[in-house]
């Protein structure tokens, strides 16, 4: 029980660095997480395409997913696939990142609430290169190579 307390609690620990400010894509076509939190309880919603395939995807009854994320999360911001294109090719632009576009979220979401951090300092962390080549052409072709900040 010990092992498993402190394993359950480094998840959580780990589930609020990369959560409190947790973003959903596709403000037209709302995933799964966004409408469980809503329900306040695991409920099936189907899928739509979306830039951001790794956040798409479906919750599990069982899983420990949607209990945490009530207990993370503070806010959610949510963006369109149009907004996470113009990030990724942002992200591109400004440092030469190509991130898969779970990466791009948390950008277009900042970029919406920006003005709410004047004078703060804040932190995004970016994690995923799975970009497949037809979402990879879309950054790059219409984005210069890289040249100066976001």
């Amino acid at each position: 029980i010990r092992i498993r307390d402190r394993v359950r609690r480094r998840q959580r620990e780990d589930m609020h660095e990369a959560l409190v400010r947790r973003t959903l894509p596709n403000q037209a076509k709302i995933g799964d997480l966004y409408e469980c939190l809503r329900a306040g309880r695991v409920i099936q919603v189907d899928e739509q395409p979306t830039l951001s395939v790794s956040t798409a995807g479906g919750l599990e009854d069982e899983a420990i997913t949607l209990p945490l994320c009530r207990e993370v999360i503070d806010r959610s911001v949510l963006v369109s696939e149009e907004e996470i294109l113009d990030a990724l090719r942002g992200l591109y632009r400004a440092d030469g990142q190509l991130v898969e576009g779970a990466a791009g979220v948390p950008v277009a979401a900042f970029r919406q609430v920006a003005g709410d951090y004047t004078g703060k300092t804040v932190a995004i962390v970016l994690c995923g290169r799975n970009v497949s080549p037809e979402v990879a052409a879309m950054i790059t072709r219409s984005a210069m190579p890289p040249r100066g900040p976001l």
